[in-house]
């Protein structure tokens, strides 16, 4: 009688164990971005979070940061001066990304125009927080040489 007690036992705590660490795989799988784009539909929800105006040599640009299903992206259009319609320029995914603010002069901002590296040409910063729950301050500059926006990368000193 005592031997059918003991199968029991040696088929369940494997069972258990192999549960136990299916489970795990989901709830941490489940919190990434690249993760639950397999699982959920293709539709992509898209919301505007900030938007801003700036101009780089004569040229207007519209920026916005935005939310979908995948993170926070920042993109940039040209803004035509003639019909007014916006063209797409360029996108900047910031993949698994949540949206953040930031308090600059007492005003709590998502998306702002800062002259970072003082050269007298505004840069677009966009403040995030990562999957680990770390402040991320991105900031992208525009390039004339190559007429269009690149992340910002401080020189070394």
């Amino acid at each position: 009688m005592n031997q059918p007690v003991e199968n029991e036992k040696s088929i369940s705590i494997p069972l258990l164990v192999g549960a136990l660490v299916i489970s795990l795989v989901f709830a941490i799988g489940s919190s990434m971005g690249s993760v639950r784009r397999i699982f959920t539909p293709s539709t992509e929800e898209r919301k505007i979070l900030a938007k801003a105006f700036a101009q780089y040599q004569e040229k207007m640009f519209v920026i916005f940061k935005i939310k979908t299903n995948t993170g926070v992206e920042i993109e940039i259009y040209l803004k035509d001066p003639n019909t007014n319609n916006q063209v797409f320029k360029q996108r900047f995914p910031l993949n698994d990304d949540a949206e953040a603010y930031l308090m600059v002069n007492n005003n709590s901002m998502n998306l702002g125009l800062v002259d970072i590296n003082t050269d007298g040409q505004m840069d677009i910063i966009a403040p995030t927080v990562d999957k680990n729950g770390n402040s991320r301050l991105n900031v992208f500059q525009f390039n004339p040489e190559l007429d269009s926006f690149v992340p910002y990368v401080e020189a070394a000193p």
